[in-house]
């Protein structure tokens, strides 16, 4: 019996390891069984959106062969109704099937791609009721504008991307006869732009066809040429005469068909106003808020948060000049006057270190936006480089703007240290899943960069009563104009509305009342991702510093809201709370 007891025991205990063994086992399959599964769904869901345009695939991957994307047409894409329902289908299928992955069995890494996937997938679905409500054309960030600067900075990594850079200038006829009959429809659904929106796209594509397309583009393809190795005088001067072939007989005539289309449409826009006065409108506004926004708080929130900040930065303004009257008269422009824009980003950088985590060596180059562009370009903008070629970074300013001073030094941090620049090479610094690498939510993106912005004021070099000053006047600016977007697009403002609203701030400009209501009429929701979004990064950096205590830095906090990568609000604010644990 003893002896039995002694051999029983450990056969009690390995039948026991055994199981325990076997289900480790069947654990361990049944999550890489999720996990093969949840990346076969991310994959065909980022091919999908990738292939829809080749020129989004170059600017994503410099080798698009290594992500098992090497058969992608070299075509523009199209606005084409069949598509974007099969894109539908396949949304619906895919969140199906995302369902029935088990979300306890994965790693931490995969729950989180799972989890926005889901979040991705549902938001497309969602606007699938709102396909008439998009608007690929608008003076500032529409097609027509940013395309010229998306063939300009088009790199040339090898031949082959000359060749497909050249058919898709070939595609563009296509491609604006798409954008051209979308318009149309539009118009017949009642949805046409307003003729003032149409005008100044007229204008732009009239002032490319005169300027912009022989010039410009013609000038960057022969030094992008310059700059590839390996390519003989032979193949050079066919490709040169090649690219000056289709700006002339595919690109301008392209510009100028689009500019003669619209202009049929004049008067089909009875709606000069916002998106209110659409047939559901207002539902749309919320639905696009949201989505740009990365945020679910309602718009009636977000607008009572706005109108307390408003309320809040006037009266500090008010508080500073009673304390000092002689402080309005600070304009900031005596600082970095004599700095280049490169002096200002190492003097960014720098100042960077003291709150942020360090950052990988990157080089950038700033440049001007081309005179022929500069009507049209937004004040300053930094283009994101491929994923695959990180160090490699463009911020365009647009000299039509005036930037000096502060105002060149908040812009470039915007731009550049600590803001996307630092933001989008931090972030892939990081090894974060593809989907969180590609995924692009302006309200995160923006926010981060005007969060960026606002902590700049304090590193200028100005007196601290001064920075202050310049700060609450610029998030004043920012909360009125988000205001105003909602205002507009969401309660109905009319011209007579805003011009009312801003008279009440002391602007009592009509033509700078028409110029801000044309400016919101053509790009709902634009605002709101830069000061909203920066809003909701102060209020996750409030919720971290309750939830960690002492535990609390800012460059903790900063490295936690970039090491996962893009990601909308709610699903950060849990990182925090995590974080905390």
């Amino acid at each position: 019996m003893k002896r039995s007891t002694k051999l029983l025991l450990p056969a009690v205990l390995l039948a026991g390891a055994a199981a325990a063994a076997l289900l480790l086992l069947g654990y361990g399959s049944l999550r890489a069984s999720a996990s093969l599964r949840l990346h076969d769904l991310c994959s065909a869901y980022i091919r999908q959106e990738l292939s829809a345009s080749a020129i989004s695939l170059h600017y994503t991957f410099a080798q698009p062969e290594d992500y098992g994307m090497e058969d992608i047409p070299a075509a523009l894409g199209s606005y084409d109704r069949q598509a974007f329902t099969d894109s539908l289908v396949q949304a619906e299928n895919s969140l199906a099937a995302l369902g029935d992955i088990p979300l306890q069995v994965l790693d931490e890494e995969d729950r989180l791609t799972c989890r926005l996937l889901e979040y991705v997938l549902s938001l497309a679905l969602e606007g699938g009721r709102w396909w008439y409500y998009q608007e690929p054309l608008s003076p500032s960030l529409g097609v027509q504008a940013q395309l010229p600067i998306l063939l300009a900075e088009y790199a040339f990594y090898r031949e082959s991307d000359v060749q497909d850079y050249l058919a898709l200038l070939e595609d563009v006829p296509a491609y604006f006869q798409s954008i051209l009959a979308f318009e149309q429809e539009k118009a017949q659904q009642g949805l046409s732009l307003s003729d003032a929106v149409l005008e100044d796209v007229i204008l732009q594509c009239r002032a490319f066809v005169q300027d912009a397309g022989n010039s410009y583009l013609s000038q960057l393809f022969a030094q992008r040429l310059d700059s590839l190795d390996g390519l003989d005088e032979t193949s050079r001067a066919r490709y040169t005469e090649a690219n000056e072939d289709l700006l002339k007989t595919c690109v301008l005539p392209a510009y100028e068909a689009l500019a003669s289309g619209l202009e049929s449409l004049r008067g089909a826009g009875s709606n000069s106003g916002g998106l209110f006065y659409l047939p559901e409108g207002a539902a749309y506004y919320e639905y696009l808020a949201r989505s740009i926004l990365g945020s679910q708080r309602p718009v009636e929130e977000i607008y009572a948060m706005l109108e307390q900040r408003l309320m809040e930065c006037t009266l500090e303004m008010a508080r500073l000049i009673q304390q000092d009257p002689s402080i309005i008269a600070v304009s900031g422009q005596e600082v970095y006057a004599t700095s280049s824009p490169a002096q200002i980003l190492d003097a960014l950088r720098e100042a960077a270190a003291q709150d942020f985590p360090a950052l990988p060596a990157v080089e950038v180059d700033v440049k001007d936006v081309h005179p022929s562009l500069q009507e049209y370009a937004s004040p300053a903008f930094y283009l994101t480089p491929p994923l695959d070629r990180m160090a490699e970074n463009v911020i365009y300013i647009n000299p039509a703007a005036g930037y000096g001073g502060i105002d060149l030094f908040a812009t470039l941090a915007h731009e550049g240290y600590p803001g996307h620049l630092y933001q989008t090479v931090y972030s892939q610094s990081q090894d974060i899943p593809l989907l969180c690498a590609l995924l692009h939510i302006g309200g995160y993106t923006e926010g981060w960069a005007t969060y960026a912005e606002l902590w700049s004021y304090s590193v200028s070099g100005l007196e601290e009563t001064e920075a202050l000053l310049l700060r609450c006047n610029k998030e004043w600016s920012l909360a009125l104009s988000c205001l105003m977007d909602i205002g507009i697009h969401y309660y109905g403002w009319t011209l007579s509305d805003t011009a009312a609203f801003l008279e009440g701030y002391g602007i009592d400009n009509p033509d700078t009342a028409r110029e801000v209501f044309d400016s919101i009429v053509a790009d709902p929701a634009n605002y709101l991702q830069y000061y909203v979004g920066c809003l909701e990064f102060e209020a996750l950096q409030e919720t971290a510093q309750e939830e960690w205590g002492d535990a609390y830095t800012p460059a903790a906090f900063h490295a936690c809201v970039l090491s996962h990568g893009c990601l909308p609000f709610h699903l950060l604010e849990e990182k925090i709370r995590a974080a905390a644990i």
